[in-house]
């Protein structure tokens, strides 16, 4: 039985498959400067060092999305994997042309592997899934991404505004485990999802620190301590982690008299940064569709919360341009609204009553059990 049988279910995956399509096309055509070929056509080029590894993973993730929806809406795993094979080599023939892009056969094949892999998992699991359980998935793969193990251990110093964060993320984990759950007893749970920060050291373009240490354990005491028998509602947590968003962008409150540029090419920053730019965007989507989530957790204003929280960024962006050390740019307000068309299309659009009630319904009360 297909779960996304309701047709404006079916409109709003859609809607969803075109934004990450765009994206796609987008990061693998910028900076847009055509010319005459530069490079071969599909030609093959392969190292095996690790960033061929690296390129591989981001490749196959890159599509995996893709054929998930792309089988959601249409229900065909024949269509699911010719649509990543058409636009990867639209796109693979166009950076031929596209001065700093290698056109790759590799790259090609490594895409409809991921769209082929996206589709076959939606053919397997079930294709509901909810807000709660997307926030969980979502962590645990911007911790994580892109999978692959590195020799070399990566760890950084204490932050404030880092832990503010960090504290921030795990209590809108610990939300969505105990709305997914259905208890407000999580906090074993949370400690095993907790591993993933000393496992960061070991990953490669991941790195853990001792804010997010602090922000972890401030969260897991919290939860014990003043959470389990007195559970809080999701909007009760958004006021913090929109506090921990303010934090993040200002503190430490250094400004200079003299602004720098602010960036309003979406994404130029990320493009044209290191390679760890998959991670951040991870990282900055979990942080902004976790406060999305907090604010309106059955997405039924979800479209105006989005508008208010994009513009909250984009004037911290804007404020930025006054704080040594940042890049302000408008790709955060966009990765906002990127949030928000992923809640929406994991609505359900039986609405009314049911949708209306279902944080009342699913929300846990407290346990007398002293399983924590």
């Amino acid at each position: 039985m297909d779960d996304f049988a309701d047709p404006i279910e079916r409109r709003r995956l859609s809607h969803l498959l075109i934004v990450v399509l765009l994206l796609i096309v987008y990061g693998s055509l910028y900076p847009f400067s055509f010319a005459s070929r530069h490079s071969a056509i599909l030609a093959w080029s392969w190292d095996g060092g690790v960033a061929a590894m690296r390129d591989a993973i981001i490749n196959l993730a890159l599509y995996f999305p893709v054929g998930y929806l792309l089988f959601h809406t249409r229900r065909s795993l024949a269509v699911a994997t010719f649509v990543p094979l058409a636009v990867s080599g639209g796109v693979e023939f166009l950076q031929a042309f596209d001065h700093g892009r290698v056109s790759s056969l590799p790259d090609l094949l490594l895409n409809v592997s991921g769209g082929a892999a996206g589709a076959w998992t939606a053919s397997r699991v079930p294709s509901r899934i909810s807000a709660p359980f997307a926030i969980i998935v979502l962590a645990i793969v911007a911790r994580t991404f892109p999978f692959f193990p590195s020799g070399h251990l990566h760890a950084s110093t204490f932050q404030l505004d880092q832990a503010l964060v960090a504290t921030a993320d795990w209590l809108a984990v610990r939300c969505a485990l105990s709305v997914f759950l259905q208890r407000t007893a999580v906090t074993r749970e949370l400690g095993l999802l907790m591993l993933i920060v000393p496992a960061r050291m070991f990953l490669l373009d991941q790195q853990t620190s001792l804010s997010e240490f602090a922000g972890a354990l401030v969260a897991l005491s919290i939860g014990y301590v003043g959470l389990t028998r007195t559970p809080w509602r999701p909007q009760q947590f958004a006021p913090f982690m929109l506090l921990a968003i303010i934090g993040r962008e200002l503190l430490p409150l250094h400004f200079i008299s003299t602004p720098q540029a602010f960036h309003w090419i979406p994404f130029q920053t990320l493009l044209e940064g290191p390679q760890t730019a998959a991670v951040v965007f991870l990282g900055k989507l979990l942080l902004y569709t976790s406060s999305l989530w907090l604010l309106d957790p059955d997405a039924q204003r979800i479209g105006r919360f989005a508008v208010v929280v994009a513009g909250l960024v984009g004037i911290l962006e804007w404020v930025q341009c006054y704080l040594p050390g940042r890049t302000p740019d408008i790709s955060d307000s966009i990765i906002v609204l990127i949030g928000a068309c992923a809640l929406s299309a994991v609505r359900p659009s039986a609405a009314g009553a049911v949708v209306g009630q279902a944080t009342k319904q699913r929300w846990p009360v407290p346990q007398n059990s002293v399983t924590s």
